[in-house]
């Protein structure tokens, strides 16, 4: 029954329209997810750059701060929920395509402008959490020419099997009904401190930088440019 409830809540919550931060605190709450925030919680605009460890984390991040994800196409072609995030207005990208690369940093370009925070995940898949693969570096181009600070995001799973990768055993749906279970799931968001583009810094070395530190489990968000 209480698996039925959360699925209830997702179908819910996914539903056109309405709004993304919104949508993903109601999410949070009823997927009994208990979040700890470290650092502090971005409140100019930004590009927020996370590792990625699961479906949840753009749900997580947007729970805690507005802000428009970059998702991969293959997700817009599912059906019901591509249409759904389509209407949230997410903006999809198609791996390996230099044509989508650059219509995706138009139109963040565009996103940008009207004010919105970003999210991206420039590793450009998932992993199970125990590593960081290199960036990506587009949206550190896109910081560069519109002077807009990237904010470094970490995100970790204290059970590391609520980690999901693309080339985990179980599929997405499996892992999901696995997920919801589980009576509590706890997770560890860290903000760090922003990064604002310097000039005689390549997007590759700002995006190399910023990996980094979410790689590193010893820099803290009060330490990390000491």
């Amino acid at each position: 029954m209480k698996k039925f409830k959360k699925i209830i809540a997702l179908l819910w919550a996914i539903r056109p329209g309405g709004d993304i931060h919104q949508r993903s605190i109601y999410l949070i709450s009823k997927l009994g997810l208990n979040v700890d925030v470290k650092g502090t919680i971005p409140k100019q605009q930004c590009i927020l750059v996370s590792n990625h460890v699961g479906y949840l984390d753009p749900v997580i991040i947007a729970s805690k701060v507005k802000c428009l994800p970059i998702a991969k196409k293959e997700l817009s072609t599912w059906p019901i929920f591509g249409y759904c995030l389509k209407k949230f207005g997410l903006i999809f990208y198609e791996r390996q395509n230099v044509h989508s690369g650059v219509k995706t940093i138009y139109q963040s370009f565009k996103a940008l402008k009207k004010g919105s925070n970003m999210l991206v995940f420039p590793e450009g898949t998932t992993t199970r959490g125990d590593t960081v693969l290199p960036f990506k570096r587009g949206m550190f181009g896109v910081s560069k020419i519109t002077g807009i600070p990237v904010v470094p995001v970490r995100i970790k799973f204290d059970n590391p099997n609520c980690s999901w990768a693309e080339q985990d055993s179980r599929s997405l749906a499996q892992h999901y009904w696995w997920l919801i279970s589980l009576k509590a799931i706890n997770v560890t968001i860290e903000f760090f401190d922003p990064i604002f583009p310097n000039p005689l810094e390549s997007p590759g070395d700002m995006a190399c930088k910023v990996c980094d530190i979410i790689c590193c489990t010893n820099v803290t968000s009060s330490d990390a440019f000491k």
